[in-house]
């Protein structure tokens, strides 16, 4: 039997299963990713991610089979597999659905991420405010990372995420369906984010999402031009910064193990 390496990693509990296109891998399809992502009958994870060369790459498939341009607790878990496979620890660029983003890893573990300030996209009124069809009776801002986000803030109590979740992914207002976050403000100043992802489902963190979050709360004059923002998902927290254009992410990317499947 021909076997194929893969290695299991996690951004702050949102795990992925890591192949490489110079190990044999081929970018998989939807069904490949499904039977991968499985937790009863594959390795389990929230998605698959396709690492490619020349140049460093990364192609994400869902647990579900369907397809993602970008995934920040994923490319940081890339980052830090293709550093440790090259002993490099200077800044290099990881090409996504969304464009090329700059990573590095840290002594300490974490990995920094500089990505395209996220941004929110408004209607022909000019408005980047949403009013949910079903599910929710408040309106969240549209946000794109290269992926869509739909961020709620200020609601007295956030609802059940598993609860509405489902309806908000699948609201006819996103066609291509759409990652939710439930935002509060909590007594240190950090950002409280509770997340439904397309594809996924509840995860215990998510990487665009939380920069969405953090964007979202600067452009809302929440915080001023020049500060850093904590954002904390149920999985840990992740750091944010300015420069210029660009946000800088901060966080830990954990290899959990390795081995081989089936080709």
């Amino acid at each position: 039997m021909s076997l194929l390496p893969f290695e299991k990693w996690h951004g702050l509990g949102n795990d992925f299963v890591v192949v490489f296109e110079a190990d044999g891998w081929s970018i998989a399809d939807g069904r490949r990713a499904v039977a991968l992502c499985d937790r009863h009958r594959g390795i389990g994870a929230d998605g698959l991610l396709i690492v490619g060369a020349s140049p460093a790459s990364m192609t994400v498939f869902n647990a579900d089979g369907s397809e993602s341009e970008m995934c920040g607790n994923g490319l940081r878990c890339v980052a830090a597999a293709l550093a440790t496979r090259t002993a490099n620890t200077d800044w290099f660029d990881l090409d996504t659905g969304a464009g090329p983003h700059a990573t590095r890893l840290l002594q300490s573990g974490e990995v920094e991420l500089l990505m395209p300030r996220p941004r929110l996209v408004h209607d022909t009124t000019g408005s980047a405010l949403v009013t949910p069809r079903a599910g929710l009776d408040a309106a969240g801002y549209r946000l794109s990372t290269g992926n869509p986000h739909w961020v709620f803030v200020d609601l007295e109590s956030p609802p059940d995420i598993t609860l509405v979740g489902p309806l908000l992914e699948v609201d006819p207002q996103f066609p291509e369906r759409v990652n939710i976050e439930f935002v509060r403000l909590l007594p240190d100043g950090a950002l409280r984010v509770d997340v439904w992802e397309r594809g996924c489902g509840q995860t215990q963190a998510c990487g665009t999402g939380a920069a969405a979050v953090a964007e979202l709360w600067r452009s809302l004059g929440r915080i001023s031009a020049d500060a850093t923002l904590t954002v904390e998902l149920p999985g840990g927290r992740l750091d944010f910064g300015w420069q210029g254009e660009r946000l800088l992410m901060r966080g830990p990317a954990e290899r959990v193990f390795a081995g081989t499947v089936a080709r």
